[in-house]
Parts: C-alpha cells; sequence; structure tokens
C-alpha cells in the first residue's frame, strides 16, 4: 500500500510473514483443551507416585525422583512454556517487545534442562547448602523477566496476567512445602507433602505455558482461510500490517 498521491509506502507499514506451522498450531488449539489434558497428565503422575508410596509399583514412578516420571513430565512442561514464550517474543506484535519474552523463554529454559539433568539437587550434595539458597541469583533473574511481564500486561491482557500471577504463586507455595518437609538433619519428615509439592510445581509450570499460549493467539490473531492476513494460498508472500492494530484494515 501507498500514500495517495505520492507513490511511496508509509513507514509505519511493516511485513509480516506467514505464521510458523507451530505458530498455526498453537493458533489452531483451544487453551482448555491443553489445560484439560495436562492436568490430567498432572493428576496421573500423581496418583502413580502415590501408589508407588503406598504399595510399590514397577518403574520409575517415586515423586521428585531423578530421572522419573514426575521429573520427566515436570521438564517437558517447563521445555513447552519457554519454547511458548521464545515463540511470542519471536513475533513483532508480542506485547512489550521481544525482550520480556525471551528471557521469560530462557530461564524456564534452564529450568527445564535442570530438572532434566538434576543439576540443583547435585549441587547441594557437592557444596552442604539447600539448593534454595544457591538458585537465589536464578530467582531474582527470574523474577525481573516475571514482574517485567506483568507489567506489559497490565492493559488489555487480564487473563494472561492472571495466568502468570497463578502459576508463580503454586511455584512459591511449592517451594514453601519443599523446604518445610525436611528436618534440621536433612531427613524427610513429612514425605506426604512431595505429592502437593511436585503437583503444585507441575500445575504452576502448565500455567506459564498457557498464559503464553493465550499471548500467542492475541499476537497473532485467527487463522482462517478468509483471513485478508493469512497467506492462506501457500505461497510465501509477504502481506503488509500497521503495527499495534492487530492486522486490521489500513
Amino acid at each position: 500500500m501507498t500514500s495517495l498521491g505520492t507513490g511511496v509506502k508509509p513507514p509505519y507499514l511493516e511485513v509480516a510473514r506467514k505464521p510458523s506451522p507451530v505458530v498455526r498450531a498453537a493458533q489452531a488449539v483451544a487453551v482448555r483443551t491443553v489445560a484439560c489434558v495436562v492436568l490430567g497428565g498432572i493428576a496421573a503422575v500423581a496418583l502413580l507416585g502415590v501408589l508407588d508410596w503406598q504399595i510399590g509399583l514397577p518403574g520409575p514412578f517415586q515423586l521428585g525422583a531423578e530421572g522419573g516420571t514426575s521429573a520427566l513430565f515436570s521438564t517437558g512442561l517447563l521445555a513447552a512454556g519457554g519454547g511458548l514464550a521464545v515463540l511470542l517474543g519471536a513475533r513483532r506484535f508480542a506485547p512489550g517487545g521481544r525482550a520480556t519474552w525471551m528471557a521469560m523463554g530462557a530461564f524456564l529454559g534452564f529450568m527445564a534442562l535442570d530438572e532434566l539433568l538434576g543439576v540443583h539437587e547435585a549441587l547441594e550434595r557437592w557444596t552442604g547448602v539447600d539448593w534454595q539458597l544457591l538458585y537465589l541469583p536464578v530467582v531474582v533473574i527470574g523474577g525481573m523477566a516475571w514482574l517485567r511481564a506483568l507489567y506489559v500486561l497490565r492493559h488489555g491482557h487480564a487473563v494472561a496476567q492472571r495466568l502468570l500471577v497463578a502459576g508463580a504463586a503454586a511455584w512459591f507455595t511449592a517451594q514453601v512445602l519443599e523446604h518445610v518437609q525436611w528436618d534440621d538433619a536433612d531427613r524427610l519428615a513429612h514425605p506426604w507433602m512431595v505429592v502437593p509439592e511436585e503437583m503444585l510445581e507441575m500445575t504452576g509450570s502448565m500455567l506459564f505455558g498457557l498464559a503464553f499460549l493465550v499471548l500467542l493467539k492475541e499476537a497473532v490473531g485467527p487463522v482462517a482461510a478468509d483471513d485478508p492476513w493469512t497467506d492462506s494460498d501457500g505461497d510465501g508472500e509477504h502481506l503488509l500490517r500497521r503495527p499495534g492494530h492487530g492486522g486490521g484494515a489500513l
């Protein structure tokens, strides 16, 4: 599109590429469906963990065990949330710009890698210092990115903002439970607390991912054959869009 009578494209116009297959899949999936499926998975992991605790099960079902089912499931949730945050940050029209979401994605990606490899437990064994103290700098960095995300979502993104708050609350409560379940001799004094702790961690990670999914759907908008901003013929042609106007007609 050009300015009338000048033949020059206005400077506020930007080129918007066709969404990638991953982004289009994120657009198509229903947030409630994802939430129900993941909650079902969390419940199943917790049930297997309780059964393993009570009667013993053949398999790696102990809650919180390195390399166990709960650790792998938790790793997947963190990795998915981090991936969605990066996808959001890669969008030209992400709220607040790209840096906030890339930082959130990097933080969750680090947490996923740590959960997979059990780095924090290894560091605690090696140093003799509670890993929650060792990881305070990491928590501060992640908290700064989280606060920045809440700030940029203060107008018009109430659902995503509430999901981020709920996710942080779940993770915080889980860490409190982990701290109090051990006695001064570093013995597990309250084994039952492992169940709500692990469930809250996984739920918190799910809530973060849902927040990013909601924002990604908002940033890209609906994909439909009659959407004027969608390259429905698949030829890869770039379309023009005005920033900050949700892809509406100029």
